[in-house]
């Protein structure tokens, strides 16, 4: 079952400048910034009032992020909740019809494909 919305990621082409616009622009504050090496990307976690977001940069032209951004302009690229039961809920999901991309249960973490997600990135992890 999703329990709670968990964050926006935002995908860029900066994530320092980014960084710099959301705290400037709108008071946002940033958690943690990181090199995800096996997504090629790296992510600054943000929190602004109440919420979180993900701030997205690739770091290679063929990270997933960086095709993102070249095709479609930086801007919203998912949406991330939380389940209470990742692997059941992934199952459940499936047998739903949906298809999930990305999967990863060491880590549970996975994406919703937006092709059967009313065009939403949906990611879902535990």
């Amino acid at each position: 079952m999703i329990t709670k919305f968990n964050h926006v990621g935002i995908a860029v082409k900066d994530v320092d400048e980014s960084i710099k616009f959301f705290e400037e622009k709108l008071g946002a504050k940033l958690d943690q910034k990181k090199e995800i090496p096996e997504m090629k990307q790296i992510s600054a976690m943000m929190t602004l009032g109440n919420f979180t977001l993900e701030i997205m940069q690739g770091t290679s032209d063929d990270a997933v992020v960086s095709k993102y951004v070249a095709a479609k302009g930086e801007g919203i690229h998912h949406l991330s909740v939380l389940v209470d039961d990742w692997d059941k809920e992934i199952d459940e999901m499936e047998k739903r019809g949906l298809t999930i991309i990305g999967k990863n249960p060491a880590t549970k973490f996975g994406f919703v494909h937006p092709k059967s997600c009313k065009g939403v990135l949906l990611e879902v992890t535990q």
